[in-house]
């Protein structure tokens, strides 16, 4: 695939590339699902993050966000142009994160009794590789008033045992989120 360049700190997306992937996050995800505008372009201050963006004919088509940790990337936020899906391109950058990957690669899904779109989300995911993991993930408060949200993680190219389950979940609750590997919550409060 042609048209990938990666952005990080050090090579931060100019603005029309980022002003064009924050709106696609805001039409991709729901507001529990995202950061504002602000928090998101100081994720590039981070060492670890980095967006992967598609971009023919100067124009972005689709990006993924992720986080380089020690052991696994953790792919943030994945979108394609709406009117763009369903024409392989996803598929495409799907492949172009794997070769970058050493090894696992773990996402965060809404579980797909949720919706009908979580449904064709995960059945997406799992047609790339994923596996759905068994284990209760509730993703902490990703900006401001946000609620918590109940999730599922999901890794490529195999499942994960619960030790492994449990340092991921340290390491994005840390790294990620900000709240600390003790962070506790119960969807009921």
């Amino acid at each position: 695939m042609t048209d990938i360049t990666i952005y990080s700190g050090e090579n931060p997306p100019p603005a029309k590339v980022f002003d064009s992937l924050y709106e696609l996050t805001e039409i991709s995800f729901p507001a529990c699902e995202r950061r504002t505008k602000a928090e998101h372009f100081a994720e590039y201050e981070h060492t670890q993050f980095r967006s992967l963006c598609y971009c023919p004919n100067g124009n972005l088509a689709g990006y993924m966000n992720y986080w380089e940790m020690d052991e696994f990337i953790y792919l943030e936020h994945f979108a394609v142009s709406p009117e763009l899906r369903g024409k392989g391109i996803g598929a495409a950058m799907a492949e172009e994160l794997k070769k970058l990957s050493c090894g696992l690669i773990v996402l965060e899904a809404e579980p797909s009794e949720q919706s009908g779109t979580a449904k064709r989300r995960t059945g997406f995911y799992e047609r790339l590789g994923f596996t759905i993991n068994p284990y209760d993930y509730i993703q902490p408060p990703i900006s401001g008033n946000q609620p918590p949200v109940l999730l599922r993680l999901m890794t490529y190219p195999r499942a994960i045992s619960q030790s492994e389950y449990l340092n991921i979940r340290r390491d994005l609750y840390s790294h990620v989120y900000g709240v600390g590997s003790d962070w506790k919550c119960s969807l009921d409060e």
